[in-house]
């Protein structure tokens, strides 16, 4: 695994979970206190996309067990001191390096954006599809979502031509698969069953 995915990923074990969980609200704390929570949390996603996903050989430098704080440290504020990158998220990454947790920050990212968006009383869908959806179906998928919740989802639309056709919709940990091939598969499993 590359130093960049690592970075990405939500964190796996139950510690490192935790601890994303509590750094992304201190920040989030912080963020929403000066009404400026979009826009840390804006310029965060562009520090994982458009610096560590285009340069991993950053996010390896950031990893290093080999390079000391002092010299990430020195870095950070070069490269994403306040003139880069808002203020808060300045600082926030001296922090996390001060603790040695600059491993989190895609994870501290992800709870972020949970955390920002159970506030407002929202969540997060991924939906795909084989083909895109027209808009009428996108409401209609919204609107089922809000009726099932009681809480606004916040769509993120893909079409993943694999699917052959139906929906995948995720959320958290819930999934549900009404795609042509997840029938399949389920299909398959049953006949497979079956068999003597």
């Amino acid at each position: 695994m590359n130093a960049l995915t690592h970075l990405q990923r939500p964190a796996g074990d139950v510690d490192s979970e935790r601890a994303a969980t509590i750094y992304a609200t201190a920040l989030l704390n912080v963020a929403q206190e000066q009404n400026q929570a979009v826009e840390v949390f804006q310029d965060l996603q562009h520090l994982m996309d458009d610096v560590l996903a285009k340069k991993p050989e950053v996010a390896e430098f950031f990893l290093s067990a080999a390079v000391g704080r002092d010299r990430k440290a020195e870095v950070l504020e070069k490269a994403f001191g306040p003139e880069h990158v808002h203020p808060l998220l300045a600082q926030f990454l001296l922090v996390l390096n001060d603790h040695d947790r600059l491993d989190l920050l895609g994870a501290v990212l992800i709870q972020g954006q949970r955390i920002y968006l159970r506030r407002g009383n929202k969540f997060l869908v991924d939906v795909a599809s084989a083909v895109p959806l027209t808009e009428p179906e996108q409401e209609r998928v919204k609107a089922l979502l809000t009726k099932i919740t009681g809480a606004e989802p916040v769509l993120y639309y893909r079409v993943d031509p694999d699917l052959v056709g139906g929906l995948l919709i995720r959320t958290g940990s819930w999934l549900f698969d009404g795609s042509v091939r997840g029938r399949l598969r389920t299909l398959r499993e049953i006949l497979f069953e079956r068999q003597p």
